[in-house]
């Protein structure tokens, strides 16, 4: 581990120095898998109850995928892509109807995991805006380099991507195998408040429910909440923007700049 963390933090300065690349245009993304019904740990039942039903069990399997990053100063890179799972924006929210709130925007794959053609589209529709902005905040010169810190999933690095980012000035270090875990800034910062916060908007969702559950005068009856896909997949922009509210306050950006800096 210590040669390969070495190796990294050597490749990563000399492409820093070599390319005069400040903070602002190091940029490290990630993808993580987000449930349509986060389970949640605990809930609440009459004393004595023999039987509780949780939320969210049984409903487990049905995800999407969400791929999010900052720079090195902690700012977020938006628009944060959504990936559903399906051939066609059918798939979508409101079957490709109901648009992207604003700093998401959709995608899909059959299998809702990033493919090599959802990660270009990533870097179009994100990392390429989100570097021009920070060429202009800085006022570099339009050809200026910047830095894009990656895994080493084999979809970060085919020809096709690794030519898309050199003819945008875009320079990919790659994490060492096994190392993402402590140099990758995602996996050590971004990842746990952005599920906690989407679970918190999940708990918010069934509260709403129940609320109006006993509001309609049904505190006799059982109640359940529909989890049908029909009825949850509207929700998930809503969740994932609650997450990412989490990833844009002012302490988790002194964070992010702070794990930015010691990882690398």
């Amino acid at each position: 581990y210590e040669a390969k963390k070495q190796q990294y933090i050597n490749v990563l300065s000399l492409t820093l120095a070599k390319h005069n690349i400040p903070l602002s245009c190091i940029m490290g993304v990630d993808e993580t898998n987000t449930q349509f019904v986060p389970t949640v740990k605990c809930t609440r039942c009459r004393k004595g109850t023999k039987r509780v039903r949780v939320i969210g069990i049984g409903h487990e399997k049905p995800q999407i995928t969400v791929t999010f990053g900052a720079n090195a100063e902690g700012e977020l890179i938006e628009p944060v892509q959504l990936i559903f799972g399906g051939s066609t924006k059918v798939c979508h929210p409101g079957k490709g109807k109901q648009g992207a709130p604003e700093g998401q925007y959709f995608a899909h794959t059959k299998s809702h995991w990033q493919d090599e053609s959802t990660f270009i589209d990533y870097i179009l529709e994100a990392i390429i805006p989100f570097k021009d902005r920070m060429i202009v905040k800085e006022r570099l010169l339009a050809d200026q380099k910047v830095c894009f810190i990656l895994d080493l999933h084999w979809l970060h690095k085919t020809l096709r991507v690794l030519n898309l980012l050199k003819d945008n000035n875009i320079v990919p270090v790659f994490i060492p195998a096994g190392c993402t875990d402590l140099h990758q800034v995602c996996d050590l910062v971004m990842n746990k408040p952005f599920k906690n916060a989407v679970v918190n908007a999940f708990i918010t969702h069934v509260a709403g429910k129940y609320k109006k559950f006993v509001d309609d005068g049904e505190v006799g009856g059982v109640f359940r909440l529909n989890m049908a896909l029909s009825d949850m997949k509207p929700q998930i922009p809503i969740f994932v923007a609650a997450g990412v509210a989490a990833l844009k306050t002012d302490q988790m950006k002194e964070q992010l700049r702070k794990v930015s800096q010691m990882v690398g």
